[in-house]
């Protein structure tokens, strides 16, 4: 191994061969030299031995920066969990403060609250800062804090982990609302508390009331149903056993005469109240499905009294009473409504006066209410009169006084029912006033419109309604033509010949719509068309609606009038749209028929087949 001492040796040789009197200075350099180089060496040994320690505790310092750096890292990884943890519990919180239960939470020794989050202090009106001074006692109306203490003693003796009830909150305006609340036990650090999560139910409660009343009224209108079908099953059931009894008699061998004309009056009288509730049930019918048609113009409402009283005036002197007309003050001269809607209702009230009431004055009394632009019609009779009892059904379909009032009296009990309805689409109602065995007073109220610039009357104009004879055989009009009865019933074929026979006029008989296009055709086609044709609606193979435009689109101008069972405006409409120039409502009037079929014999017709609806009535 080189030693550091290498060169120096090798210069002392170099010397001790020189002379020594030359070398001396040098010897003595050399010298200095050599402990100069024995110095160093030492020190840089000396040297060595500290790097070699400066190298070990620099190991060591890189180890403990090592551990630090991976503690640091450990740290870092630490705080962003906790970073992350913060922020969804940061969200979580928003969720709970901002929901719209209600969370409350209080001190479980003082019951203070602690927290209340924004969607019950917003509920309950108060703010933080004025629930911190209060407790769940101070929210609750009827609680106090006894009771409290007694509600919350399962969660504090660990008997239960939560409570589940429902209760009434009190704002802060007074005002109350209901909740349902679950309560628990908890800690805030090392704090006890209580913590309530409640819903407001007002809207819960309000739908489950409404589908206890939707079920009720179901269970009403079944029941109401059912007492319907029940009642008209025996108003039917009645007329229909005295006209099918009646009809039995009449063919019965060796009935005189007499018995004969008795049974023939009984089972047209019958006839007639069948057709009476039928017609009831079916305006009922159109009121209740809101089809009913309303038209409002200017009518004197003393002349509609008057025509009422005219019409009935003879069913009065039938039961020996005497049906007066009065004015309470100034009556309008014009008001605005549906006159054959308030008629039908008159006439009803009035008729039924006349019926409650035997040999005395049934009073017919209009005024006007003209600030609030109502008509009046007060309808006095002294009657039976009406109970307080009964006074709640009279307005019901079939709820007459019992049902020995109909029996005794007859009628639908529909008659008010249908007259309420009517005032109410008028704009007006109804009322009563009635003591037993003294009569009664009913009130129609209408809405007369803009009574603005209106004249008013004390008098009523003096009106007399034209006299009508009676149908018969010498007073008919006389058919002079041809007539095409098209009708599938063999009964209805039957009838309505004879009366048309009768009457002077020819019949030719088809059996549905596609025979009678036929017939009509092939009259046209020799010269010899029918002068009316009759023709029913309903019937198989082509029904009138088709026959009647089929005809119409053939070029057919002849008259057609239809004879239909249907009687609601829009079936009308249907029969006039498919080319009718008129109609008649089934079951057929004797007098309307013949008056209708000769009125028209020959004419030539104005409709046409998809052209706008003419009035031919």
């Amino acid at each position: 191994m080189t030693s550091v001492f290498d060169p120096i040796e090798r210069m002392q040789k170099c010397i001790d061969s020189l002379d020594a009197s030359d070398t001396s200075g040098l010897s003595n350099a050399l010298n200095d030299v050599r402990a100069q180089f024995a110095k160093q060496a030492l020190e840089t040994k000396q040297l060595g031995e500290s790097q070699a320690d400066a190298i070990v505790y620099s190991a060591e310092i890189i180890g403990e920066l090592e551990e630090t750096k991976d503690r640091l890292e450990e740290s870092r990884l630490e705080a962003e969990s906790a970073t992350r943890n913060a922020k969804r519990l940061s969200a979580f919180g928003d969720i709970l403060e901002n929901s719209l239960n209600e969370i409350f939470i209080f001190d479980a020794e003082t019951l203070l609250f602690v927290h209340v989050n924004h969607g019950a202090r917003e509920n309950i009106g108060y703010s933080m800062e004025e629930l911190r001074e209060m407790t769940p006692v101070d929210i609750k109306a009827s609680q106090t804090a006894a009771c409290f203490a007694e509600l919350v003693a399962p969660l504090l003796d660990g008997s239960q982990v939560n409570l589940k009830f429902k209760t009434k909150h009190q704002r802060k305006d007074s005002s109350e609302y209901p909740v349902q609340i679950q309560l628990e036990m908890s800690f805030l650090g090392d704090r006890r508390v209580f913590a309530a999560v409640i819903l407001d139910i007002t809207e819960r409660q309000k739908m489950e009331q409404e589908l206890l009343d939707s079920r009720e009224q179901a269970l009403i209108a079944d029941r109401t149903k059912s007492n319907f079908l029940a009642n008209m099953s025996h108003e039917i059931r009645t007329p229909m056993t005295a006209i099918l009894g009646f009809s039995d008699i009449l063919l019965e061998a060796g009935v005189s005469e007499k018995d004969k004309q008795d049974a023939a009056q009984t089972i047209h009288q019958n006839g007639h109240h069948l057709l009476e509730l039928i017609n009831d049930i079916l305006d009922l019918s159109k009121i209740e499905s809101g089809k009913i048609d309303t038209e409002r113009r200017k009518i004197n409402p003393g002349n509609a009294m008057q025509d009422v009283v005219n019409l009935l005036s003879e069913r009065a002197k039938s039961q020996g009473n005497d049906l007066q007309v009065e004015l309470r003050g100034d009556i309008p001269q014009t008001i605005q409504t549906d006159p054959t809607k308030l008629k039908q209702a008159l006439v009803n009230l009035v008729g039924n006066a006349l019926k409650f009431t035997k040999n005395d004055t049934v009073r017919i009394i209009a005024e006007c209410d003209r600030q609030n632009e109502w008509m009046k019609y007060h309808v006095i009779d002294s009657g039976i009169g009406i109970t307080s009892d009964q006074m709640d059904n009279i307005f019901q379909p079939f709820k007459q006084a019992d049902s020995s009032t109909t029996r005794k009296y007859g009628g639908t009990g529909l008659g008010l029912t249908i007259t309420k309805r009517i005032a109410n689409i008028l704009g007006g109602d109804v009322s009563v006033e009635s003591e037993p065995g003294r009569g009664s007073t009913f009130t129609l109220t209408i809405a007369t419109g803009s009574l603005a610039d209106v004249q008013m009357q004390s008098v009523l104009e003096t009106t007399t309604s034209p006299k009508t004879t009676p149908w018969s055989p010498q007073n008919a009009e006389v058919i002079d033509g041809r007539v095409l009865l098209v009708e599938d019933g063999p009964d209805n074929q039957r009838l309505v010949s004879y009366i048309l026979k009768k009457a002077g006029a020819k019949v030719t008989l088809a059996a549905n719509g596609k025979e009678g296009v036929e017939a009509a055709m092939l009259a046209v086609k020799e010269g010899k068309p029918f002068g009316v044709i009759l023709m029913d609606m309903q019937m198989p193979v082509m029904d009138g609606y088709t026959a009647t435009s089929t005809l119409r689109d053939g070029g057919y101008s002849g008259q057609i009038v239809a004879l239909t069972a249907h009687a609601m405006k829009h079936d009308i409409d249907k029969c006039l749209e498919s080319g009718c120039d008129s109609y008649l409502s089934k079951p057929i009037d004797r007098y309307a028929l013949i008056t209708e079929v000769a009125g028209r014999m020959g004419s030539p017709s104005t409709r046409q087949s998809g052209l706008p609806e003419t009035a031919m009535k």
